[in-house]
């Protein structure tokens, strides 16, 4: 997205803001509420497996004692 070309933007309550500062932080609670308010977090690591299939090995060199 251009911040230059969006001119104006409305708020949550249909305000309509004008100024460069006023567009960011809009955007920024936007984004900010899209991505992480109203999920669930309920995913624990513990629930993740280790299963011995899912390694990949391949970007690592294999280290030999000698």
């Amino acid at each position: 997205m251009d911040l230059h070309q969006v001119r104006c933007i409305k708020d949550e309550d249909g305000k309509v803001l004008a100024t460069e500062n006023a567009v960011k932080d809009r955007w920024r609670c936007y984004f900010h509420n899209l991505f992480n308010e109203g999920h669930e977090k309920s995913t624990s690591l513990r629930e993740l497996s280790n299963s011995e299939e899912y390694r990949n090995y391949s970007f690592y060199r294999r280290i030999r004692k000698e």
